[in-house]
């Protein structure tokens, strides 16, 4: 609610006085309000950033004012590794746009999304349906999430002891073993591509369950390795919109809204997508009817 915080600001000023804390604030909302001409004068008025994470606010309000050279440069400083694999997003983003080969090495192979399909490892699609939607206790969509138009369970599901999750954990962790070892080789420059791939432990997995017209804004997760999307119900397509419900990669368009996706998965009952977890991810929204997918995080590896 970045309206109420910009008058939680103004009255903290009236506490405090002046904070280079409360103008970060300040312009931080700003630029997601879509008035980056003001929230450009408080950035520049502000110490340089000291971590990646503290500078995807400023490069995110270079990109909407057009000043891509400025927020490519921002996006590459390593930050002497504080917080830098908030930056690669910004990095994927910014050298496509710009047509640099970097972004090539970064997300152009091919291997780099895998898709499988595990129905018949799951087993009963239906009956693990039945499980989710029992799980979905929410009345509205998550706050700082991705989810629009639907809910998002708590915890992690894959933890659980129904016999439906523990058939579906040990089927959506073989297939990581069978993504991982498809991917390039190591490369220690690269986020994705480590040394260190036999240590695969879940960082959180959880069930989305999206309703009519739902879908995911482009969003990362990039504090993970691998990221994925193992869909469970999909709706009917929808004749008049051919990529409705599917799944698309490489889109910010909440930054750059012409800006299309390099590649899109159609969603399917029973299909996994494995991904990178830096990479920008969204759906498309579809028409009517239910849409419930299970998703998890595979943590970076521990250096051996």
């Amino acid at each position: 609610d970045y309206q109420a915080t910009l008058a939680a600001v103004a009255e903290a000023r009236g506490a405090l006085g002046q904070s280079d804390e409360l103008d970060r604030i300040e312009a931080i909302c700003l630029t997601e309000i879509s008035e980056p001409e003001r929230a450009q004068v408080l950035f520049d008025s502000l110490p340089f950033p000291t971590d990646g994470e503290m500078a995807c606010w400023p490069i995110r309000n270079y990109i909407r004012l057009g000043r891509f050279e400025e927020a490519r440069l921002l996006a590459e400083q390593g930050f002497d590794g504080r917080n830098e694999g908030a930056l690669w997003p910004y990095r994927a983003l910014l050298w496509r746009y710009l047509d640099d080969p970097r972004w090539q090495w970064l997300e152009g192979d091919p291997r780099m999304i895998g898709t499988f399909d595990i129905a018949a490892e799951v087993g009963s699609l239906d009956r693990l349906a039945e499980v989710l939607r029992g799980l979905h206790a929410a009345k509205a969509q998550p706050l700082d999430q991705s989810v629009r138009g639907g809910t998002q369970t708590d915890g992690n599901v894959l933890a659980r002891a129904e016999p439906e999750l523990r058939r579906l954990r040990a089927a959506l962790l073989e297939a990581v073993q069978a993504y991982v070892a498809q991917l390039p080789p190591p490369d220690p420059a690269h986020p994705t591509l480590v040394a260190q791939r036999d240590d695969i432990r879940v960082a959180g997995a959880w069930s989305v369950r999206l309703i009519d017209k739902g879908y995911h804004a482009d969003h990362v997760h990039w504090q993970g390795w691998i990221s994925s999307a193992f869909y469970v119900v999909v709706p009917e397509p929808d004749p008049l919109e051919p990529e409705s419900g599917w799944l698309a990669f490489g889109e910010c368009l909440d930054l750059l809204p012409d800006f299309r996706a390099f590649r899109t998965v159609k969603p399917e009952p029973g299909k996994l997508a494995l991904f990178p977890s830096t990479m920008w991810h969204g759906t498309r929204p579809f028409g009517s009817g239910e849409r419930m997918t299970v998703a998890y995080d595979i943590a970076r590896p521990r250096p051996a």
